[in-house]
């Protein structure tokens, strides 16, 4: 089984396109390189806007057991596979590929670690293909900003994956950090465009521009002028370098202006008409407009709890997903033994069944808390889980004291 907690994934992943039990195909022919067929692939399995809603090509690899952010890690792993299958219109070369990824990864810039830690040389930078995913699909550490923003995922990974495609037909081409710098701030105003389309500005837009303006690595004092580009608004003109972009990116600047209009099941005259301004700037043409329309509009309907989330949820809400995401998966895990202590508390299961349809009396109330501490004493970090924001404490805990894991718990500990 594939574990992206572990280091060696990647490697595990590959090994097992080589056995087939992962099969690098998705319903259409690699004879033709096609634009369009791709970004379709991509933008159904969520990448495209920052998300995970399903793989590419992975089936049945115990995927029910990752967080989001290992869901998303691979996804942008198969993107790039996706890429390169594409371009090559060929069988799979690992060390081909993998070689150029690396490559891709090391020339493109590291994004993870502020330029403020960056100058210290005792912080490395990651060189690791594994590590450098996981940070990269992170929000990049950036402490002009709330520390805690580093827990979400990165709503703009999906430019690697774009450039990542420039750079295989032209791996000799230089200013890869600029470029995509360009892209992201073309990408900010894009969706200061569509929001500004009906000439109301909600909460729900506000917080998910913020998760954008988050993911982009930018200077503190640009990303305050963008905050008040949100609220002053942007001419259609300032997106006009995108045309000479790739039509991979072009495509996912029209898509996302769609995906961030899209509240409800039906666009108003006025949004409309922006995005045929919008595709025409960017020279998107109307069969291409038909088909990003489908495309994000299925999307939206097939995930539509994923969609609800990523628009409306509060960003404290995800962070503290986050944070207790470790302990989270830490239970999943290690669900047996869990199960095992509180079968043999047979009289705590019955009081708590029992309290669901009637009050306990205090005898009863003194003998659940009695046996649910006996439970905490066995696991000393479930006791802390259980205390008011326990789950957003306990990761910080468990880094300064990762003795209070029991043994037979660290035997399946996420590192």
């Amino acid at each position: 089984m594939l574990n992206p907690s572990k280091s060696g994934w990647i490697k595990k992943y590959i090994s097992l396109i080589e056995k087939r039990e992962i099969e690098l195909f998705h319903g259409f022919e690699y004879s033709t390189y096609d634009d369009r067929l791709m970004q379709s692939k991509l933008a159904e399995s969520g990448i495209i806007f920052g998300i995970f809603a399903e793989f590419l090509f992975i089936k049945n690899q115990g995927e029910e057991k990752w967080t989001n952010h290992e869901k998303l890690m691979i996804l942008y792993f198969e993107s790039m596979l996706l890429v390169y299958k594409n371009r090559y219109r060929q069988d799979f070369k690992s060390e081909d590929f993998v070689q150029k990824l690396e490559l891709f990864l090391n020339i493109s810039g590291s994004r993870e670690i502020d330029k403020i830690w960056s100058i210290n040389r005792w912080i490395k930078i990651p060189d690791n293909i594994e590590k450098t995913i996981a940070e990269r699909t992170r929000i990049p550490l950036n402490f002009n900003d709330n520390i805690w923003v580093s827990y979400l995922q990165n709503s703009l990974c999906y430019l690697d994956i774009v450039l990542f495609d420039s750079f295989i037909q032209n791996p000799e081409a230089y200013g890869f950090v600029e470029l995509r710098k360009r892209m992201v701030k073309l990408t900010l105003c894009t969706i200061i465009l569509a929001f500004q389309a009906d000439a109301y500005l909600d909460e729900s837009e506000r917080k998910m521009f913020g998760l954008f303006l988050a993911s982009a690595d930018l200077s503190q004092e640009e990303r305050s002028e963008f905050e008040e580009l949100l609220i002053s608004g942007v001419p259609l003109n300032s997106i006009e370098d995108a045309r000479d972009m790739s039509s991979l990116f072009r495509k996912y600047l029209f898509e996302l202006a769609i995906f961030s209009m899209l509240s409800d099941t039906e666009f108003s005259s006025r949004e409309r008409k922006v995005l045929n301004q919008m595709a025409n700037l960017l020279t998107i043409s109307e069969e291409e407009i038909s088909q990003s329309y489908h495309i994000v509009e299925a999307f939206t309907v097939k995930h539509e709890e994923i969609v609800t989330q990523l628009k409306s949820d509060s960003s404290y809400e995800k962070i503290f997903d986050r944070l207790s995401s470790k302990w989270s998966k830490l239970l999943l895990r290690n669900k047996d033994k869990l199960v095992k202590e509180l079968k043999e508390s047979n009289e705590l299961v019955s009081l708590v069944k029992k309290s669901m349809s009637e009050p306990l009396n205090d005898e009863e109330k003194a003998k659940v808390k009695t046996q649910f501490m006996d439970i905490a004493k066995s696991v000393p970090s479930l006791a802390i889980f259980l205390l008011p924001g326990g789950a957003f404490l306990l990761p910080f805990v468990l880094k300064i004291l990762p003795d209070l894991i029991p043994s037979a718990f660290r035997d399946n500990d996420v590192k």
